[in-house]
């Protein structure tokens, strides 16, 4: 019976071991870049903004109302910034290659895109989104690479205001070292996570909800070295949940954030 315990508990500690490694690992790949080059070209077409990345490192910022600013030495049509003539509902950001970051920040205003569209192309992708309100259909696709999708409230005049996805939301981040961390989130549909194959993470159920838990699917991909290899945060057993090891702990266990 001892023997038995101690080869249950020497698996444990081996796992636990790997997951603890691969997060003190992706540390790096997760940290917020600065670094920013190229230029990305923006436009509009009847209420949809669209936004296309060179293969360098592209940095921007969407802002309320579709203002595209580019940081750190990316420009935006060959300058500064974008800002659209016409109202906005939609937003087709596509970047290429390059390590890009993008943050959409819906800032203190009150805009409810329709349908929002994020492909980052091959490369190590940091998207942050704050305070994003979408009532149809948000799909995000980050390639290979190592990449990280933060998403999170904002704070407005009248308190923090929660991202909002009425319809259906998507997210595959191809193959690589990827971490999804979600914050203040509401997700009123569908739900489907594909984190591809690599060591992966996924956190932030604890203050996020989910309206809709039967239709929510957490896959962490195919597994690594004999088991998944990919940590999740407290997620209920009510969501279909694939390929991924269970830690009752923070977000900072994966390299993000302690709350």
């Amino acid at each position: 019976m001892n023997r038995k315990l101690s080869k249950l508990n020497c698996r444990v500690a081996i796992r636990l071991l790997a997951v603890l490694a691969s997060a003190a690992a992706l540390n790096l790949a997760w940290a917020t870049r600065a670094q920013g080059a190229g230029n990305v070209e923006v436009s509009e077409d009847d209420g949809v903004l669209i936004i296309t990345g060179d293969n360098s490192d592209n940095n921007i910022i969407v802002q309320e109302g579709g203002l595209v600013t580019g940081r750190a030495g990316t420009t935006i049509n060959g300058n500064g910034r974008f800002e659209p003539f016409d109202v906005i509902h939609d937003i087709n950001i596509k970047m290429k290659g390059g390590d890009d970051f993008i943050r959409v920040d819906a800032g203190p205003g009150t805009t409810v895109f329709r349908d929002v569209k994020i492909d980052t192309g091959m490369g190590d992708d940091i998207i942050e989104i704050l305070g994003l309100r979408v009532r149809d259909e948000t799909r995000i696709d980050t390639g290979d690479g190592d990449d990280l999708l933060f998403i999170d409230s904002v704070l407005t005049p009248f308190g923090f205001s929660r991202s909002d996805f009425t319809g259906k939301f998507t997210l595959d981040s191809g193959s690589g070292k990827d971490l999804f961390e979600f914050h203040n989130a509401t997700f009123r549909d569908e739900v489907d996570v594909r984190l591809g194959f690599g060591i992966d993470g996924a956190c932030g159920f604890e203050d996020s909800e989910f309206q809709r838990p039967h239709m929510v699917r957490f896959d962490g991909g195919p597994p690594s070295g004999g088991f998944s290899g990919d940590g999740i945060v407290n997620a209920g057993l009510e969501f279909t949940i694939t390929d991924f090891e269970d830690f009752p702990d923070d977000c900072s266990f994966l390299g993000g954030r302690d709350i």
